[in-house]
């Protein structure tokens, strides 16, 4: 099957992803590579941003500060950003604050309720229960043939080589249209947020 791009040339704006954690970091420079994306930078929280409260602001307010400070990207005009976090244990009204100043610095956000990892079970699922960390790894674990997934998705090659080859399976799951709450478990919004990053109407 081929794989189409909407329109390529316009393609030529800098976009900066901010990762809270390492599979997400993992997964978007898996993407870059996979369909050529040289505009996009995939950049790390940067910073110990421990789960709980204040990890969502503090990883928008970490992209603001290096955007403003990195000279990788000063010169480049203003580039299009998008953070990426998920619900965890931060409370109700963190991630609203954190959604707040996203917008504000006209960010985007790409968020997953309860975490990173439903978007990954969707790789190889069709389920819009709600489910739980422990649940998901348990699930993930068997997809991926390992003992405990949860000490397995940090490792980049592995962890690449697998999905890399299922984001047609995700981008096309039924899953995704059912979910329009994010404060509803599960939701994520890495579809659309996919989608608009890489422009293409086949994965």
């Amino acid at each position: 099957m081929s794989r189409k791009q909407l329109n390529p040339r316009k393609l030529k704006k800098k976009i900066v992803i901010f990762c809270e954690g390492e599979t997400e970091k993992n997964y978007f420079t898996m993407l870059r590579s996979k369909y050529r994306s040289a505009h996009i930078s995939v950049e790390g929280a940067g910073i110990d941003i421990q789960v709980g409260e204040g990890q969502a602001v503090k990883l928008v307010e970490h992209a603001k500060s290096t955007l403003e400070r990195d000279g990788r990207y000063k010169g480049i005009g203003v580039p299009s950003v998008y953070v990426v976090f998920d619900k965890d244990d931060v409370t109700d009204s963190e991630i609203t604050k954190a959604f707040r100043l996203a917008e504000g610095y006209g960010y985007k956000v790409m968020f997953s309720n309860e975490c990173f990892e439903y978007w990954i079970l969707l790789h190889f699922e069709e389920t819009n229960h709600p489910l739980s960390r422990k649940r998901l790894n348990q699930r993930l674990s068997k997809h991926f043939l390992v003992d405990h997934y949860d000490r397995y998705k940090a490792d980049a090659d592995k962890l690449g080589k697998i999905l890399k080859n299922r984001i047609g399976y995700a981008m096309s799951n039924p899953v995704n249209e059912k979910m329009t709450d994010p404060n509803q478990n599960p939701y994520t919004n890495a579809k659309a947020v996919i989608t608009e990053l890489f422009q293409r109407t086949e994965f």
